[in-house]
C-alpha cells in the first residue's frame, strides 16, 4: 500500500525547463491551470485594448454608422470579457483538483469534467468569433487592406488555435496518463 501511495504521489510530475532547477516540479493539472489563466489574462487585455484599436479603425469608416461601429465594439469587449471569466473558472476548477488528498476516480472524473466544459466554451465562443469577424469585415469591406489583413490573421488564428488546442489535450491526456 505504501508502494503504491509513493507512486501515485510521484506520477503525473513533469519537468519544466522555465522553472527554477531547485527540484521544483508542477503537475500536469498545475501546467493546465496555468494555460487557462493565461488565456484569461490574454482576453482581459484584449478586451480593455479593443476600444482603443477600433477607434483607430472606425474614425477613418467614409461614413460608417456610428452607433452600428459601437455596437461592434461592444460586442468585441464583451466577448473577449466572456472568454476571461470562461478561461479563469476552467483554471480554477483545475487547479482546485487536488492529486495528493483525492482519491484517483475523483482527479479523472474532474479532469474528463472540465474537459468537456471546455468543448462547451468552444461550441458558445467559436460562432461568436465568426460572427465578430463578419460583422467587423462587412462593416469595413470598402477597406481591401483591411480585409486581405482580415484573411491573413484568420489563417494566422486559425493556426495558432488548432496547435493551442492540441496542446491543452495534450495536457489533459498528461493528466489522464
Amino acid at each position: 500500500m505504501e508502494e503504491l501511495r509513493n507512486c501515485w504521489c510521484e506520477a503525473r510530475f513533469r519537468h519544466d525547463p522555465n522553472v527554477n532547477p531547485d527540484n521544483r516540479r508542477r503537475t500536469a493539472l498545475a501546467a493546465l491551470a496555468d494555460h487557462y489563466r493565461r488565456f484569461s489574462n490574454i482576453a482581459l487585455i484584449l478586451a480593455l485594448c479593443m476600444p482603443l484599436w477600433m477607434w483607430g479603425i472606425f474614425r477613418h469608416g467614409n461614413g460608417m454608422n456610428l452607433w452600428l461601429s459601437m455596437g461592434i465594439v461592444l460586442f468585441g469587449m464583451s466577448y473577449m470579457l466572456t472568454v476571461c471569466v470562461m478561461d479563469r473558472w476552467l483554471s480554477r476548477g483545475v487547479s482546485g483538483i487536488d492529486v495528493a488528498s483525492m482519491p484517483v476516480a475523483d482527479v479523472c472524473r474532474l479532469a474528463m469534467y472540465y474537459r468537456r466544459k471546455h468543448f462547451q466554451f468552444m461550441a458558445i465562443l467559436l460562432p461568436l468569433a465568426v460572427g465578430f469577424i463578419l460583422a467587423l469585415g462587412w462593416l469595413l469591406s470598402f477597406d481591401t487592406w483591411f480585409i486581405i489583413g482580415m484573411a491573413s490573421g484568420a489563417m494566422v488564428g486559425l493556426t495558432v488555435g488548432v496547435m493551442q488546442f492540441r496542446r491543452f489535450m495534450s495536457e489533459y491526456r498528461d493528466v489522464m496518463e
